[in-house]
């Protein structure tokens, strides 16, 4: 990914809707934000770590049904625990948008 500007809250990298799991921008920070369940349920992981602008960095989230963590560049850069499981909705999967 590449960030070059977060005009907006919540920009989204990859979702599938609000109600089920999401990697975003936080707020309107170039910081990481991934959750697996409706934003009133779980409020997420958020990186540590605040990317460069006009950078490439790969990205990786993982939930394994106790904890969910995210990976920067290779690196693990932030873990939340969460056992509510991953929200279920029949929204599409869509790359830099949220509906």
């Amino acid at each position: 990914m590449n960030i070059h500007s977060v005009p907006a809250e919540w920009m989204a990298i990859v979702t599938k809707g609000d109600g089920a799991w999401r990697l975003s921008t936080h707020l309107k920070d170039r910081i990481i934000h991934f959750s697996v369940n409706d934003w009133s349920r779980n409020d997420g992981v958020n990186a540590s770590t605040t990317i460069n602008a006009n950078e490439w960095h790969h990205l990786a989230a993982v939930y394994n049904g106790s904890v969910m963590q995210l990976y920067l560049d290779g690196k693990l850069d932030a873990t939340q625990p969460w056992t509510g499981g991953i929200g279920r909705n029949d929204a599409d999967v869509l790359i830099g948008e949220n509906v």
